[in-house]
């Protein structure tokens, strides 16, 4: 798999544990969760987006992405 696409992940899920942590630690007025779900949709569901346009990228990287797209849409037509 290609440095973007990690880098990507590796930021998403970082900043969905934050935004827990501070959830779990702290009694906001506001729920961030909304936030996040859409943060992390959008970096991890870009980086499969990316991946798929893109013409450099080989077989194996491409099924991790259309896995990864399919899994967002699973998520949101389950809301």
């Amino acid at each position: 798999m290609k440095f973007l696409p990690k880098l990507l992940f590796i930021v998403a899920v970082a900043g969905f544990l934050f935004a827990t942590l501070i959830d779990v630690a702290t009694d906001w007025a506001v729920d961030i969760r909304p936030v996040m779900k859409i943060v992390v949709t959008l970096l991890i569901g870009g980086a499969a987006v990316f991946v798929i346009l893109s013409k450099r990228y080989g077989p194996k990287d491409k099924h991790w992405a259309y896995a990864t797209a399919g899994t967002i849409l699973g998520y949101w037509l389950k809301m």
